[in-house]
């Protein structure tokens, strides 16, 4: 496996890798922490989660250099994304559902992380690695990308939508992260095994991200916080209203049937046909009743819709519309209320009686979606009403956009004392990113890529220095304990260094002898002409960067015996320019 040498990739590779990490453990934390609510949107799905964290794992194991993680995460990784493949194409055919399935993933994603697994594994020091790595990055952007424009209104009805359905906005983003991390990593350059940054400039990156990725999701949590304190509020008010209005209709059977009651003997089924089209007329909620007379051999129905009066009969013959009139009379209420069909949750069934008597009930059919959309309608734009009953749910409005949506506030009541129980659940949108809190991830993304970039780059100036300090160390070490002379000249020919055994030859402390030009000492009264023209020429030649030749000279100094030595000169380079020579010379035997 080799990784790019650029500090400035390698700090990206990490925040991006790390970032999807943290998103992925927030999300699961959040699983555990019901009562704290975020935005929808800053949040991935179960099964995203999973997905998300074994595949920011994985690569943190393969930038890391952990061998036994580069081993197990990526079976663990595909053994995942098949699964979920597999499940997903098959639980169709297959009619079944497992409690697991929230925490699968679609089919698409599914597959690119089985992708990354192998490229994890199999490395990417050869070509074939290299554009697996680069296929699997470009595939999780691209997915990616189409998630997020297909969550929007440009890619409503279209294939796009299809690919928004199957990540949430924040596993749309996490997946362009990924990707674009594969994408580094498959395109840099370098033959680094692991990344080279210090664990440091690590820490300060993690503690970077948790300070970020709190923040934000601590700005979140407010705005979402005080979205759904004004849902409550609003349901609140909702429910009271459609409460005192069911309670209504219930009053006006109940004043029905008391009239219809004392005028017994002498109404007809006209009388009784045109009370009912009155009610009907004022009040359209009311869609079917069914007047259940002890002594009478048939009852009496009515609807302007003969299959409502089929589908209200039917209701009444079931076990539970059986129990509830049988066990009507026995209780001391004179109305009572029943929902009794899943696939209808709307529809309510009310039955009263005469005050003074429990010879015949009338027994009405409500529908809670005429009331609501007739006399009750919404006055917030943004919030929809969902109906919760013991046998089903269900949008009352806003219902073109109920997929999706996320309940914001619930309220119960009770529609008697022995009656069924309704709740009413206040949705909305899952929420959007928010300015605050985009800001801020943003922003913290940012100051901890320049807080890494520039520690990264600050340690590595550092370490460059130290290692010079050293090698001049190791230099000087191999010039002051070196036993030949060894010597260093300038352009205009003066020591600028010397070690002991020079200045012993000439004579002269090193401190006397620096800044020196050694023409001083070495000239035609120590040094034959010949010698000296040969010393000049090869002085000469290294000034002008050639190659460096020895020569072979006779020194004789302030009377003492005449000595033989080789000398060599060698160009002093530093950044391209000459600056002088290096001197070495070596005594010859006698």
């Amino acid at each position: 496996m080799t990784i790019t040498s650029n500090l400035s990739r390698q700090v990206a590779l990490f925040l991006l890798v790390t970032g999807c990490l943290s998103v992925s453990v927030l999300t699961l934390l959040l699983m555990l922490l019901p009562n704290y609510p975020v935005s929808l949107v800053w949040k991935l799905s179960p099964g995203g989660a999973i997905g998300v964290a074994l595949a920011s794992s994985t690569l943190s194991a393969v930038l890391l250099g952990d061998r036994l993680g580069r081993l197990i995460l990526p079976i663990l990784l595909s053994l995942y994304g098949l699964g979920s493949a597999l499940y997903q194409l098959v639980s169709p055919a297959w009619g079944q559902t497992l409690p697991a399935e929230p925490f699968l993933m679609p089919v698409a994603p599914s597959l690119i992380l089985v992708l990354m697994a192998f490229c994890c594994w199999y490395g990417n020091r050869r070509r074939p690695g290299r554009f697996l790595w680069r296929v699997g990055g470009l595939l999780g952007i691209a997915f990616g990308l189409a998630a997020v424009v297909g969550s929007t209104d440009l890619g409503a009805g279209g294939a796009l939508e299809k690919v928004g359905e199957q990540a949430t906005p924040l596993g749309a983003i996490s997946a362009i992260a990924l990707g674009s991390a594969f994408l580094l990593v498959g395109t840099g350059s370098g033959g680094m095994d692991k990344l080279r940054l210090s664990q440091t400039v690590m820490m300060l990156g993690l503690g970077a991200l948790i300070v970020t990725m709190s923040l934000a999701y601590q700005a979140t949590h407010d705005q979402e916080t005080t979205r759904r304190a004004l849902a409550d509020q609003w349901l609140n008010d909702y429910s009271r209203a459609l409460q005192g209005a069911l309670t209504n209709r219930a009053q006006m059977l109940e004043r029905l049937v008391d009239s219809w009651a004392r005028l017994d003997i002498r109404l007809g089924n006209e009388d009784l046909v045109r009370d009912a089209r009155i009610l009907f007329s004022d009040h359209p909620d009311f869609r079917a009743l069914l007047k259940i007379n002890k002594r009478a051999r048939e009852n009496w129905r009515f609807s302007d819709d003969p299959d409502l009066t089929l589908w209200l009969e039917n209701q009444l013959l079931t076990d539970a519309g059986l129990r509830w009139v049988r066990l009507f009379p026995e209780r001391s209420e004179i109305r009572s209320w029943l929902v009794p069909d899943t696939d209808s949750p709307e529809r309510l069934l009310v039955i009263t009686r005469p005050a003074d008597s429990t010879q015949y009930y009338l027994v009405a059919l409500l529908d809670l979606g005429v009331l609501v959309d007739r006399e009750l309608l919404p006055d917030h734009d943004e919030l929809g009403l969902r109906l919760i009953g013991p046998q089903g749910e269900m949008d009352v409005f806003n219902q073109s956009t109920s997929g999706g949506r996320a309940i914001m506030a619930t309220r119960s009541f009770d529609l008697g004392n022995n009656s069924a129980t309704l709740t009413l659940a206040a949705t909305g949108q899952p929420g959007r990113m928010g300015i605050l809190p985009a800001a801020i991830l943003l922003f913290g993304s940012v100051l901890a890529y320049i807080a890494m970039a520039s520690r990264a780059w600050m340690e590595d100036k550092a370490s460059e220095a130290k290692e010079g300090a050293l090698e001049i160390q190791r230099l000087r070490s191999l010039m002051d304990r070196n036993p030949a002379p060894v010597f260093v000249i300038d352009r205009e020919g003066r020591f600028t260094r010397l070690n002991p055994a020079t200045a012993e030859i000439l004579g002269m402390s090193r401190n006397r002898l620096t800044g020196m030009d050694f023409r001083e000492l070495i000239n035609e009264t120590t040094v034959p002409a010949e010698d000296l023209a040969n010393l000049e020429n090869a002085f000469s030649q290294a000034l002008n960067g050639l190659a460096p030749s020895g020569i072979t000279m006779t020194f004789q100094n302030f009377g003492k015996d005449p000595r033989r030595f080789s000398l060599l000169f060698i160009p002093v380079m530093v950044m391209g320019n000459l600056e002088g020579v290096f001197g070495l010379a070596r005594e010859q035997p006698a």
